[in-house]
Formats: structure tokens, sequence, C-alpha cells
């Protein structure tokens, strides 16, 4: 089962837009619009719009805008799902998305049956 705390598309933020959050809380998906720099390895680096990183419950959570504005969709959730917590993906290090409109249309979608609280 999971539960979702949080869920957004398309936030805009200005160009000093961080997130620090030194022991993240949950589960967190974090897709970009913009170019963004995260905190991977001990080190930042920047990584090119439409990227997509997951964080694991409890793990250094670490991004910010790279130029005049970060624009993203996110969800922070918890979750006990084997699809999840054995999820093949890379746990917090940003990866490339094949089809970003795709993944954008599917946030719409969470983000609605969110707040509107559909199943």
């Amino acid at each position: 089962m999971a539960h979702i705390h949080y869920a957004e598309s398309n936030t805009t933020h200005a160009g000093n837009f961080v997130i620090d959050v030194p022991v993240g809380y949950h589960w967190l998906l974090v897709i970009t619009k913009t170019p963004a720099q995260f905190w991977v390895n001990g080190g930042l680096k920047e990584y090119p719009a439409h990227s997509a990183i997951l964080y694991l419950p409890l793990q250094k959570v670490y991004y910010r805008a790279c130029t005049d504005r970060f624009i993203n969709d996110w969800v922070r959730f918890e979750s006990d799902e084997p699809y999840i917590s054995e999820s093949p993906l890379p746990l917090g290090v940003p990866f490339a998305l094949s089809d970003p409109d795709f993944c954008h249309k599917l946030f719409e979608l969470l983000v609605i049956e969110h707040h509107f609280n559909r199943d």
C-alpha cells in the first residue's frame, strides 16, 4: 500500500530555490522540468531538465535551482510495496527520463486524484 502525503505538478520557484533536508522524511520522487543541481555522492552535480530522482526514506535530500527558475513535479509518500522498496532504479541519483511528457501527464493525474481524495 502507498500513502501520498504531498503531490504537486508544475511547481515553479525562483532561481534561489533550495531544498535541504539532512534526514529525509519518506520516499520522495522529483522530476525536473529545468536543469538542477543535486547532492550526489558527497558533492553537488548539475543535471539537465527532465531528470528524475527517487529518494529513500531518511536519505539526505538536497537539490537546488541552477538557472533563473526551477520547475518540477514531485510526490512525497510512504510505501512498503516491493515494486518501490526493491526497485532497480538508482536511489538518490538522478536519471534521465525517456518520455518526460508521458511522466508529466501521469503526475497531473496523480495530483488530481490526491487533491480531490479519489482512489
